[in-house]
């Protein structure tokens, strides 16, 4: 495998009350994430972002300028090379995310937004 691929992942989201994962393309005009089901045959439309760069900061205080409630999402960073399969994992947490176990791996695996973003 292309070593530039390990050092790539895929910017996940899922509405807040939602269990169903999606891989983020960009923005839409009112500031949601535009969004396609995370699977191989997307991968070209896909946000990608390289672990060593600073896309995410960006990425964030755009999307926290631009959203309308932010908060109504949830975000996850998975590794593009893992993506299909921790696509399925993430998605049967997200069943259950009040459950000690589940919670703990989703937060392994979660974004928080204004961790990114300048006060």
């Amino acid at each position: 495998m292309d070593e530039n691929l390990n050092d790539r992942e895929v910017l996940l989201v899922v509405e807040k009350d939602g269990s169903e994962l999606k891989a983020v393309t960009g923005l839409n005009g009112d500031g949601t994430p535009n969004t396609v089901r995370p699977e191989v045959k997307n991968e070209p439309d896909f946000l990608k972002v390289d672990k060593h760069g600073d896309v995410l900061e960006n990425f964030f205080e755009n999307f926290m300028r631009q959203a309308k409630e932010p908060t109504h999402f949830h975000f996850f960073k998975v590794p593009l090379e893992k993506m299909e399969h921790m696509v399925a994992s993430l998605q049967e947490l997200l069943k259950n995310p009040e459950n000690p176990t589940a919670r703990q791996m989703l937060d392994e695996q979660r974004l928080i937004p204004d961790n990114f973003t300048l006060k």
